[in-house]
């Protein structure tokens, strides 16, 4: 069992995910939202999902999820893979308290990305996440994450190349009422 709970920052503090992660839901009682001082979070490099930056005179919001066990552990660095790894910090509660807090840890990038938002990606990026977090948390036990991460670069390059198209066909209409009218016969 690890010794403290898990501050969660990202794409996992949505609900879905979290339990898809998980392979179940969480129990309400279990989460309590949190924050960390001098952070914020920021899109991942080519990604739609997030890393803790260092900001000073920011907050990072988050969540502090208690109770996890081992194998919830091994599944979400599982679903994290080679980008982060556990590391520990102090989480204040909503109470102002502090708690010891395991969070997964990115290395350290220098990249100017944008702040993430979990709204925006929410409304943005979940339905797509979704169905690639799906595809690739059914890979949790039959592969390493070294394997793992090449199915998953696959989905990526699957879902740029589908927001490619996507893009391509929804090019403005730059043609008047009349030309297109011309054309449709």
């Amino acid at each position: 069992m690890q010794p403290h709970p898990l501050f969660i920052y990202g794409s996992l503090l949505d609900k879905d995910i979290l339990s898809c992660v998980l392979g179940r839901e969480i129990d309400p009682d279990m989460v309590c939202p949190a924050r960390l001082a001098d952070f914020a979070t920021h899109t991942y490099p080519n990604e739609s999902f997030p890393l803790l930056k260092s900001s000073p005179g920011n907050f990072a919001t988050g969540e502090v999820v208690y109770g996890l066990t081992e194998t919830d552990f091994d599944r979400i660095n599982f679903y994290e893979g080679d980008e982060y790894g556990f590391g520990e910090l102090q989480a204040e509660l909503t109470d102002g308290s502090l708690i010891t807090a395991i969070y997964n840890r990115s290395e350290p990038i220098e990249a100017n990305t944008p702040e993430w938002n979990l709204t925006c990606w929410q409304r943005d990026e979940k339905p797509t996440f979704m169905s690639m977090c799906e595809r690739y948390m059914a890979l949790y036990g039959t592969m390493t994450i070294d394997e793992a991460d090449v199915i998953w670069q696959q989905l990526v390059k699957e879902n740029q190349t589908q927001k490619s198209r996507l893009s391509a066909n929804t090019l403005p209409d730059n043609h008047t009422p009349e030309e297109r009218l011309e054309e449709s016969f």
